[in-house]
């Protein structure tokens, strides 16, 4: 007699028990995010912060390739935040999660990221311009603030690694039957009010 044998498809309890555990954890995650974490915690006062929350939801984001969640703001407490917020990704670099993927990126240059941001401050927080993004920056950096436009010059007639040198507003240009070094026009939009200026070219505008 022989005692044991599984049949093809049969299910251990070891994982019944993974399953049911992590169904229990979904639905918490759903009730903390819509009821809040006191449903669960007031009476103890031991309701993890809302930052800390977000972090662990950004490690299942990020298992899951889950771009528009993981780059999509959210408020912690008083400020905004994404998974990019430095805390959180100290927070999932220590727990060893893998956030390399380009499209956990959040933003493929620094206007997309700006653009982001802008986006963010004015759906979230209009008329909040103290309100703090990624703990770095404000609401005032984006919103209300001038935009820098335009595309630098003086860039024709560069060899290329002085055209694409960090910071010199110019891009190698290979497309056309002769490679050349042109005013890169996405640059100026990188730019603050403070710097605007400093790039020919370049202009502040409303």
């Amino acid at each position: 007699m022989v005692i044991g044998l599984k049949k093809k498809g049969d299910v251990t309890i070891t994982t019944m028990i993974l399953i049911v555990l992590g169904l229990a954890v979904l639905v918490m995650l759903i009730v903390g995010f819509t009821k809040g974490w006191d449903f669960f915690f007031g009476k103890f006062d031991q309701a993890p912060s809302e930052l800390q929350t977000i972090a662990k939801a950004c490690a299942l984001y990020a298992q899951g390739g889950l771009s528009i969640d993981f780059c999509g703001y959210k408020w912690a407490g008083k400020e905004l935040v994404n998974c990019r917020d430095p805390r959180i990704i100290a927070e999932l670099t220590g727990d060893g999660v893998d956030f390399s993927h380009d499209s956990l990126k959040c933003g493929a240059d620094d206007a997309a990221k700006i653009k982001s941001k802008t986006e963010a401050c004015k759906s979230l927080a209009p008329g909040k311009p103290e309100t703090k993004i990624n703990n770095v920056e404000k609401c005032a950096s984006f919103v209300g603030a001038k935009s820098c436009t335009g595309t630098p010059i003086g860039c024709e007639g560069k060899l290329l690694a002085v055209c694409v040198t960090p910071g010199s507003g110019c891009k190698w240009d290979s497309t056309g039957l002769v490679a050349s070094c042109k005013g890169d026009e996405n640059y100026c939009k990188t730019l603050t009010e403070s710097t605007c200026g400093n790039m020919a070219g370049c202009s502040l505008s409303a």
